[in-house]
């Protein structure tokens, strides 16, 4: 059922982007979610930091995740639009920082980290046998995203293809 709710709750937020952004240079299209801490998160009306509009929270105890799409990042933050999967339908908009968002891999034996956002780039390294675990966003390019991975065998950073992205909190997505 979470399951379900999570496919709505992304597919809503599909439509309700405006699609006139992809041909903004900076326009993204790729999924997320909060780090898996249960912690009040600010999100910015701007990317000054100067005006809080709501915050944000996983709640860890009822499993009602916050996940959204990134629609945009400059510098340090990413412009999203996202909710909570269980809890509330509500579509919530706004910045937030970098470092409060994540994604898993799908896990593969292999997953390929591109040196730019095209697969006609080079392979500039692979993540092998990757565990599920939160990675670290830095940015986005239309459907790929920089990531950095980190385990105890291995330490990588490249783009990411959207097919090797899991931005579901509950599943591995294979």
């Amino acid at each position: 059922m979470k399951l379900l709710l999570l496919i709505l709750l992304l597919l809503f937020i599909n439509i309700n982007i405006n699609i006139n952004n992809s041909n903004d240079i900076n326009y993204c299209a790729c999924s997320g979610f909060l780090l898996p801490k249960q912690q009040y998160i600010p999100l910015y009306k701007d990317t000054n930091c100067s005006d809080i509009s709501c915050y944000v929270i996983n709640d860890t105890i009822s499993e009602d995740y916050f996940v959204f799409k990134i629609l945009q990042t400059v510098e340090n933050y990413a412009f999203i639009s996202g909710g909570y999967i269980i809890s509330d339908t509500t579509i919530i908009n706004g910045w937030i920082e970098l470092k409060y968002i994540t994604t898993n891999l799908v896990i593969e034996d292999s997953i390929p980290l591109y040196s730019n956002h095209s697969k006609k780039s080079a392979i500039q390294s692979h993540i092998n046998y990757p565990y599920w675990q939160p990675v670290k966003i830095i940015k986005c390019y239309k459907n790929w995203l920089f990531i950095e991975y980190t385990d105890k065998y291995q330490k990588k950073s490249g783009w990411l293809s959207n097919e090797y992205n899991c931005s579901n909190p509950y599943t591995t997505c294979n």
